[in-house]
Order: C-alpha cells, then structure tokens, then sequence
C-alpha cells in the first residue's frame, strides 16, 4: 500500500489511456507515495476543478494535473505540476522524495 505522508495531500487529475498520466503514476508508484485519482472525462466536478487550477495559471486543461497540498507550522501552500514531462517527472520524483525522506 502506498504511503501517507502527513500533512500532504496530492490530487491527481488525470484521464484514462493517457501516456502523460501513465508516466505520472509511474513515478509515484517508484517513490511509493498514494494520491486521490480525479479523472476529467468521468467526473465533471474534478474537469472543472482541474481547468480552474490550469486557467489560474494561464494554460488550457491538459493532463495530468498534479497538485500537492502541503501543511506545517511554517508553510501552507501547494506545488503544481502541469502535464510534467520528462523533466517535470524528474521534479515530481524528487519533490515526493523530499516529502517522503
């Protein structure tokens, strides 16, 4: 089973047969750390949520949408990834580490 890491939350936007997500998921499943899955074909809550997180940033919606929402007595913040590709993953794999380690 995955781990949690406390004071983190991690939504995953994704959609099904999608090789950005298939990567995505790749990387947690290497560090060994578990997200909520949204997919924005199924559920149009989560298309809606991920298009506002993408139109905050001044993109269109593209797959996956990472979002890590992370707590402590210093900081209250989140970090996005939009559609990482080959160097987002290598992002992505080090923030979670952090996070982990």
């Amino acid at each position: 089973m995955p781990k949690e890491i406390p004071g983190v939350k991690i939504d995953f936007f994704g959609r099904p047969m999608c090789g950005d997500c298939d990567a995505a998921k790749a990387v947690f499943k290497k560090v060994d750390v578990g997200f909520n899955y949204k997919d924005v074909r199924a559920e149009p809550e989560a298309r809606s949520e991920a298009e506002s997180i993408c139109k905050g940033l001044k993109r269109e919606l593209s797959v996956p949408v990472i979002v890590i929402h992370h707590r402590t007595d210093a900081v209250n913040g989140k970090i996005v990834f939009i559609e990482p590709r080959e160097q987002g993953l290598r992002a992505l794999e080090a923030t979670l580490s952090a996070f982990v380690n």
